[in-house]
């Protein structure tokens, strides 16, 4: 079921960010505002879905809204390696924006993937990336595999950030496991020494993966989890700034790679990559009492595969909001993909 014309959220617009004739797998958005009301989007630019370690990212910047990029530029790559990013770039309070640059590569041509990211900051609303933070490492992860933040950082009441954070656990005997975990700052993004464990899976149930998190008026802070065994979003609390959560529980969301965003109400609207057998795309739904229940909305993208989607949710001025994403590669993992951008009405008050 596409997205209907009476819910919380309208389609108003849809979009062409990057693309072209020339074949390139470009996938992975991160979308924010800026505090003069343009729009930036990092994505990746590569030959293929994670099978050769030759990606670039790139920022484009639109100064109407949404409705045209003009503003094109690389700003992360390195010589055998892949870069990359996800949902998660954010706009600070003092203005500045941050975004997780994951690089990777595939250490003797092995199929596993080795990667870590690092924050890299703008002063200037995207034109300029030019402060970078420590590289993001933790004695939970394997040393050979992969881990990086995926998710809107939060500003925590005592001055810190937390960002939510992923990889494969160390010791693992499968690299398909994960373990999920919240990473605090001190100063400003520089470093993330600190870390809470949000979610941990020996056992392979969950394979928790890709979160985003959202605080909630109570104080409390809503975590939405991808769960790749299951192919199911899952949920989790804290009520301590992200030092301990709930245990993971699950949604009615079929889906992965979450985006959230709080509508003008206060229910929250959540975006992502529709897992229903046969039915692949991506698609929304809304949460009235802080993450308990969710009422599925429809889909907002049908793709003809799963490697598309990837929402990246940011707020527009009078009452919209933007969605990035990508679309379906043809064929899967070595085709050609775009970035969009969908515009949409808040309906709610």
């Amino acid at each position: 079921m596409l997205l209907g014309e009476r819910g919380p959220v309208r389609v108003v617009d849809d979009v062409l960010v990057a693309g072209g004739e020339e074949r390139w797998h470009r996938a992975w958005p991160a979308l924010e505002s800026t505090a003069d009301g343009d729009l930036v989007v990092a994505y990746k630019e590569s030959p293929d879905h994670h099978i050769t370690d030759q990606g670039v990212l790139y920022v484009a910047r639109s100064h109407d809204g949404g409705r045209t990029w003009p503003d094109r530029r690389p700003i992360a790559a390195r010589p055998g390696w892949g870069s990359c990013t996800h949902h998660g770039m954010t706009r600070l309070t003092d203005g500045s924006l941050l975004l997780c640059v994951a690089q990777g590569r595939h250490p003797g041509g092995s199929a596993s993937i080795y990667s870590r990211g690092r924050f890299v900051r703008s002063a200037d609303g995207g034109a300029s990336w030019d402060q970078w933070s420590a590289e993001l490492d933790y004695p939970f992860l394997s040393p050979t595999e992969r881990g990086f933040s995926y998710g809107k950082i939060q500003e925590l009441p005592d001055g810190r950030l937390m960002a939510p954070f992923y990889g494969v656990p160390r010791d693992a005997a499968d690299p398909k496991l994960r373990i999920l975990a919240a990473v605090f700052s001190p100063n400003g993004g520089r470093n993330w020494d600190d870390h809470s464990i949000l979610c941990e899976d020996p056992g392979g149930e969950l394979c928790p993966s890709e979160t985003d998190v959202t605080a909630l008026p109570d104080g409390r802070y809503l975590a939405i989890i991808r769960a790749n065994a299951q192919r199911r979003l899952y949920r989790s609390w804290s009520e301590d700034g992200g030092d301990t959560w709930t245990p993971a529980e699950p949604t009615d969301m079929p889906g992965q790679c979450p985006a959230l965003l709080t509508l003008r109400d206060g229910s929250i609207l959540c975006a992502y990559r529709d897992m229903t057998d046969g039915r692949p795309g991506m698609s929304c739904a809304v949460s009235r009492d802080a993450g308990v229940s969710w009422e599925i909305l429809g889909y907002l993208y049908r793709g003809s595969n799963w490697d598309c989607a990837y929402p990246s949710l940011a707020p527009l001025p009078q009452g919209r909001l933007a969605c990035a994403y990508y679309t379906s590669a043809e064929p899967v993992s070595t085709g050609s993909c775009e970035i969009r951008l969908i515009i949409m009405d808040d309906r709610t008050e």
